[in-house]
């Protein structure tokens, strides 16, 4: 009887992945990436050494023509070097939350040098936004006090704040994923910003969190910070932002063009319901002419020839 059950048929292996409920995915995904989560976060935690110097210089320096001349010249070194960075940071979080093979250092750095460009002019975007936020909220808001006329203006400061804060969930991720301009990008994100109000809504909600934690449990909080709040933050914003990019930026490009997303390669399997096959069968079924890689928007620096999608909004 023992050996007739191992004769029956049974449901065997399914041909394409099943997917799991998107919490319990994403439990996954930070579990098998744990350790690389925590390296990740020491290896872009030393680009913003620049930033605490200059919160340093501000409060040891007592001379203030030297301390502004010091705090200007550690921001610009920090607007250089902090864009490409996040460019390494989030391509590899993208793939990660992906399940993409991961090859930390080597797609950090590579990352960083192909989008260098790009990334310090984002740099400097960032920089000097927060430093006119920086010095326009407390203005506006004591004027406020003095003449209710200025109040306009610090509501709209503080919606420009919140608004830029949700472009970053997907501005660098744009940059890393595909060939458009700074410009393009730019406009993209602040579309993405209401398109994808639920998911925008869930990502904020968790960096709140995230940030209610550290400034609850600080000074502990700040000897934790190298290590893992940083990259887990960007595996949540990858996590649910990355789909939003998938749907109305990449998919289209290849719907306009007739063609399939090779990132979903794998849901077109034949009518052969083997799962494994021999190799040598394959290769020698295969002509050397007809072996293509396949190269998506996704990877921008494989098919420089590939037009990619102008706008999302027509």
């Amino acid at each position: 009887m023992k050996k007739e059950k191992y004769t029956l048929n049974g449901p065997g292996i399914p041909k394409n992945p099943q997917e799991k409920n998107a919490l319990f995915k994403f439990a996954d995904v930070f579990l098998d990436h744990f350790w690389k989560l925590i390296t990740l976060n020491l290896l872009y935690a030393v680009f913003y050494i620049p930033l605490l110097a200059a919160l340093w210089t501000a409060g040891k320096v007592e001379d203030e023509t030297t301390m502004l001349a010091l705090i200007g010249v550690l921001l610009l070194v920090q607007a250089v070097v902090i864009g490409p960075a996040t460019c390494g940071f989030m391509k590899v979080l993208r793939n990660m939350s992906q399940s993409r093979p991961v090859f930390m250092a080597h797609d950090f750095f590579k990352t960083f040098r192909e989008n260098l460009k790009q990334g310090i002019a984002m740099g400097f975007v960032d920089v000097i936004f927060c430093t006119a936020v920086f010095v326009a909220i407390p203005v506006y808001q004591h004027m406020s006090d003095q003449n209710s006329a200025f109040f306009i203006p610090y509501v709209i400061c503080i919606a420009l704040c919140f608004i830029f804060l949700i472009m970053h969930f997907y501005i660098y991720l744009l940059i890393v994923s595909t060939n458009l301009s700074l410009f393009k990008i730019l406009k993209n994100s602040f579309y993405l910003t209401a398109i994808a109000l639920k998911q925008n809504l869930i990502t904020l909600v968790f960096a709140v969190l995230i940030l209610f934690l550290t400034i609850l449990f600080y000074p502990i909080s700040f000897f934790f910070l190298p290590f893992l709040p940083l990259s887990l933050l960007g595996l949540i914003i990858c996590y649910n932002s990355f789909p939003v990019i998938r749907k109305y930026v990449i998919q289209p490009f290849y719907d306009s063009r007739g063609e399939k997303n090779p990132e979903f390669a794998y849901l077109d399997a034949g009518d052969d319901d083997r799962v494994f096959e021999d190799a040598a069968e394959i290769e020698s079924q295969t002509p050397a002419e007809e072996k293509k890689t396949l190269t998506g928007v996704f990877d921008k620096n494989k098919d420089k020839s590939a037009s990619k999608p102008k706008k999302i909004i027509k």
